[in-house]
């Protein structure tokens, strides 16, 4: 999908890169999906490779028309992309090793509602044709939303992965779709940012209460008289400004992903504190209670 990620997302700085994970996943998904529904294919391994095929020769259109571009933006900006890439691996192994402390899915109290979620997974797995049967009423069909579970029975089926360990490969992959087109969005506002405030040209004098001469600002011979030294620096996209996109969007992943909900600080807090403090053992992690902190 990245090829059409180039082409739709084009007036982004990074062209959308990162948005292409989710984009392939929901192109091929939804065709099978719409085949399935239609009665026009079984969900099957061949209705996947149908779909695979529709997305690559959409994908293979527009690399024809757009090659020399796109090999030319990849050649300028392969670092951003590289930067990309390293912030969704990071947020999946990350999410991965969570997983691996509490890898239960049938828990009452730990797994939450994983038992209701695994049941509608191998319900859609299961069904050759939508919407999937009912797992807990016989006869009757999936009336609940299970497009979630179908992304993840579109991926199980195309790789054969067992269900169990392949859902302990979804949640993080998930998590680390979200931080990755957080970390998008939040690049490119603040990149694009940066290259509109580059393309104005040097603030006046007015800009800077008048003074020719303002503190901090020198005169040098790209002719910006009296302009501090970070504007140069963004102009000529180079030194420490040209890292501060990047750092926006991590910040902003952190925050969508990450900081929304403070109670697991607090739960590690406390468990430190009765570790250090009180001599006691650290206690279990409660996933369950932080769901409800909102």
């Amino acid at each position: 999908a990245l090829p059409l990620t180039f082409f739709v997302f084009r007036p982004l700085p990074d062209r959308g890169y990162l948005f292409s994970k989710a984009l392939g996943l929901l192109g091929v998904a939804f065709v099978v999906w719409l085949l399935a529904s239609l009665r026009w294919m079984a969900f099957s391994r061949e209705s996947i490779s149908v779909a695979l095929l529709l997305l690559s020769v959409a994908s293979l259109v527009v690399l024809a028309r757009r090659r020399r571009e796109m090999l030319e933006f990849v050649r300028e900006r392969w670092s951003i992309l590289l930067i990309g890439e390293v912030v969704f691996l990071l947020a999946f192994l990350a999410f991965v090793m969570v997983r691996m402390a509490n890898p239960d899915l049938w828990h009452p109290f730990r797994g939450g509602e994983k038992p209701m979620d695994l049941a509608y997974l191998n319900a859609v797995l299961k069904s050759s044709f939508m919407p999937p049967y009912d797992p807990w009423f016989g006869g009757g069909y999936l009336n609940y939303y299970y497009w979630g579970q179908f992304i993840v029975a579109t991926l199980i089926r195309a790789t054969g992965i067992d269900p169990g360990v392949a859902y302990n490969l979804a949640v993080p992959m998930f998590f680390a779709l979200t931080v990755g087109g957080s970390y998008a969005i939040v690049y490119n506002l603040a990149e694009g940012t940066r290259r509109s405030l580059t393309s104005r040209g040097p603030p006046s004098d007015a800009a800077f209460g008048g003074r020719s001469g303002v503190e901090g600002s020198d005169t040098s011979s790209d002719g910006l008289t009296g302009v501090p030294p970070d504007y140069r620096e963004l102009r000529s996209g180079g030194g420490r400004m040209s890292w501060s996109p990047v750092i926006a969007g991590v910040g902003g992943a952190i925050f969508v992903s990450v900081l929304g909900n403070l109670d697991g600080a607090i739960q590690v807090g406390q468990g430190l504190w009765r570790t250090v403090a009180q001599s006691l053992p650290f206690g279990e992690f409660d996933f369950w209670r932080s769901t409800r902190m909102m």
